[in-house]
């Protein structure tokens, strides 16, 4: 009996902890705010944790756009279908519980439309545009020479550092990353690193991991910084900072490197995505996921805090991975049921 083929898991983990890193950076500026410059002088070790929590994490989507990048959309109907029936299952299961515990109100039509076009869920439209777009990309990628495709990235990012990062301008061209725009340019890249890699991309594994944190520490220490100065502190993590794109390529280098295999990460892997919609479904962020962090930041120690965080983002986690699982078995009974429609009726 032939055995059936096991994914290699280097990459899959790295989709878990993407995932889980997305959990971190709602659960900390997102939620908590950057501290202050009074929080700062006052409470510099809690200020610190809270912009190196933000540093270390903010390379998450980027993350979901390499990896998708480095191994290639292959543009698929049915693949798109079911990652909509998933959005839209999970999205019916969230708000039948969030009327029943969470005191959501009935849908208007206004909601309803919301929910309907996907209006609250950025990266998953941008997502979309980019699968639908990817058969071009990899067209360019096929049909363009090694320096035809790197010409194209040095004009690209350097458009977007100038156009698209709010720290050097304040043209809307890129959203600071939040875009489909900067989705492609991320892929392309991927893809570049994939099938050209030359000596910044060949470093060892513990190259790309020093590398990272060397970034994630400036980061942290640039933002404390700028807060300090200004009372702003945002200005270096949106998703187009060239920092965050760099920190993010070495994270995303670090695991190609290593390979192995394991049924349970890929198990987990293959319903990480369903953790980003379930926690940002309807009001299910603001009633339950960031309201509990306030709290416990608010009326906790910080050893405190951090477990209860750390064991609720858990919890959200994996409630997220078993919910999608049965949307599985849902999406599975009606690709069966499809596949024996279309047998029966060749058969007539």
């Amino acid at each position: 009996m032939e055995k059936t083929k096991i994914r290699e898991s280097n990459i899959e983990l790295l989709r878990i902890i993407a995932m889980f890193l997305i959990l971190v950076v709602h659960a900390s500026f997102r939620t908590l705010d950057p501290p202050t410059s009074t929080e700062i002088h006052y409470n510099l070790c809690s200020s610190f944790l809270r912009c190196f929590s933000e540093s270390f994490s903010i390379i998450s989507v980027n993350l979901f756009i390499l990896i998708s990048g480095w191994f290639g959309i292959k543009t698929n109907f049915i693949r798109l279908c079911s990652l909509i029936f998933q959005i839209y299952f999970i999205g019916i299961i969230m708000y039948v519980f969030l009327r029943i515990f969470g005191n959501l109100d009935a849908l208007n039509a206004k909601d309803l439309k919301a929910f309907i076009l996907i209006k609250d869920h950025w990266f998953i439209k941008s997502y979309i545009v980019l699968y639908i777009f990817a058969p071009i990309l990899n067209a360019f990628i096929n049909n363009s020479s090694q320096q035809q495709i790197k010409y194209f990235l040095i004009a690209f990012f350097t458009i977007q550092t100038v156009h698209g990062y709010s720290l050097i301008s304040d043209s809307n061209w890129f959203s600071d990353g939040y875009s489909p725009l900067s989705f492609m340019g991320l892929y392309v890249l991927a893809r570049y690193m994939r099938l050209y890699p030359n000596k910044f991309t060949r470093f060892n594994k513990y190259s790309d991991l020093l590398i990272f944190f060397t970034i994630t520490m400036l980061l942290t220490f640039l933002t404390l910084l700028h807060i300090t100065r200004t009372g702003r502190g945002w200005a270096y993590y949106a998703y187009s900072s060239p920092l965050v794109i760099l920190s993010s390529i070495y994270f995303f280098l670090f695991f190609t490197k290593f390979s192995f295999k394991n049924k349970i990460i890929n198990w987990i892997a293959v319903s990480s995505f369903a953790v980003y919609i379930v926690h940002c479904s309807f009001n299910f962020f603001s009633t339950f996921f960031s309201n509990y962090i306030k709290e416990w930041f608010d009326t906790k120690s910080s050893i405190v805090f951090m477990i209860y965080t750390t064991g609720w983002l858990l919890l959200v986690f994996f409630s997220s991975v078993l919910l999608d699982k049965l949307r599985i078995c849902v999406w599975n009974m009606i690709l069966n049921k499809l596949n024996k429609t279309r047998i029966t009726e060749k058969s007539l």
